[in-house]
């Protein structure tokens, strides 16, 4: 229909979540990351490096 306003009835609120973590980091990953300089490293060089802390991270939760 025209000017139909069905399915338009007043918006919902949106329900507040919670984010969860992904997975629980390892003290040795957290140190690891707030020793970290970023400002001070390559692009590729944030990369690896992270590369190197999900390898950890995966390798301490399978512990």
């Amino acid at each position: 229909k025209v000017g139909s306003r069905a399915g338009k009835g007043s918006p919902r609120r949106a329900e507040p979540h919670q984010q969860l973590p992904l997975m629980q980091m390892t003290p040795a990953v957290i140190e690891e990351l707030l020793g970290m300089d970023v400002s001070s490293i390559t692009p590729l060089e944030a990369i690896n490096r992270l590369y190197e802390l999900k390898e950890k991270a995966k390798a301490d939760s399978d512990m």
